[in-house]
């Protein structure tokens, strides 16, 4: 009766987060995290329907001049990597998709002025979080066997910001050193790619260094600023269970960058205030054991504002009521 209950509950969100294999809206995109080459983050996109949006280069079909010229470069990373034993072909099954209608909630003081529109912030903002609580609350119950049972699902809500710190201290050194063991472990399966190319297209000779110079505004961040469960089917026709948090992690971070300039190198040192709201995934054995697997890396994202709140709110309604007919 509970995982009916739960199912139900997440029913919108389930219908709503299926583009990655079904027909869409052309032009309709789902957001993907990458970072660029200077070691900053930013959003891109991964298109639901590959040959109407422009954007997704790497899902284009073979027959297309762009995908023909790109090819070359990509099997020379894929040859590194086959080297070693371990392909890095893509799937629809080890793909780790962002849940719907995902809210980086700002700090209240970053809220719009307008008295209205603060207003309607406030609403989603405490209902996202009461809607989140209660699915975490439900999928809690639906993992009793029976009602004399303890859950099997542990929340653990405790050891994400430990957690998060610790991936991102990791993820950044590992980039700089150009260590991609330690990205495939830390990070999920398509952001790890995005981070092995940014090692490969480097120039020979290159070196980083990194290094978290100190935490800033240590009463507000690091913060959870979203914690939320949802179900996810894939291309086989069965189900996924994830688990999602979002920490925001101010600090001062120094990049030290040895950029090879003929027989000589050169460093550049960058020392800059940033504001990051990493995305951890898990997933979990919501048919058995309820376990969770060890939290990874799944990018980046901006923080929200009601106006992409809403667009989000739209775009996942729309796929609810037209994915499902």
């Amino acid at each position: 009766m509970a995982t009916k209950q739960f199912t139900r509950l997440l029913q919108p969100s389930l219908r709503a987060s299926m583009p990655a294999y079904r027909t869409a809206a052309p032009g309709l995109c789902l957001r993907y995290s990458s970072v660029s080459s200077s070691g900053g983050s930013r959003s891109s996109r991964i298109c639901a329907a590959p040959t109407t949006c422009p954007s997704a280069r790497g899902f284009r079909t073979m027959s297309s001049p762009l995908r023909a010229k790109a090819a070359p470069k990509y099997d020379r990373y894929k040859k590194k990597e086959n080297h070693s034993g371990k392909s890095l072909e893509l799937s629809m099954e080890n793909l780790t998709f962002l849940l719907p209608q995902t809210f980086v909630t700002p700090p209240f003081w970053r809220y719009p002025k307008s008295p209205i529109k603060f207003l309607q912030m406030v609403w989603h903002v405490n209902y996202t979080r009461i809607f989140n609580y209660a699915s975490l609350l439900l999928f809690k119950v639906a993992s009793m066997p029976n009602y004399k049972t303890r859950p099997r699902f542990k929340v653990r809500r405790q050891v994400i910001l430990p957690a998060a710190k610790a991936m991102h201290l990791e993820m950044n050194e590992a980039l700089a050193r150009g260590d991609k063991e330690t990205l495939r472990r830390v990070c999920t399966y398509e952001y790890y790619q995005k981070l092995a190319g940014i090692i490969d297209s480097r120039p020979r000779g290159y070196r980083a260094e990194w290094e978290l110079v100190k935490y800033r505004s240590a009463l507000t961040y690091p913060r959870i600023a979203e914690h939320k469960i949802g179900l996810m089917p894939t291309a086989s026709g069965t189900q996924k269970a994830y688990c999602q948090a979002i920490v925001s992690i101010a600090s001062v971070q120094r990049v030290v960058r040895h950029i090879p300039k003929g027989k000589t190198t050169e460093p550049v040192v960058t020392e800059k205030p940033m504001l990051e709201h990493l995305v951890l995934s898990s997933q979990i054995d919501h048919t058995n054991t309820y376990e969770q697997t060890p939290w990874k890396i799944w990018g980046t994202l901006q923080e929200s504002t009601l106006e992409s709140y809403l667009e989000s709110k739209e775009t996942a309604e729309w796929m609810a009521k037209n994915l499902s007919q």
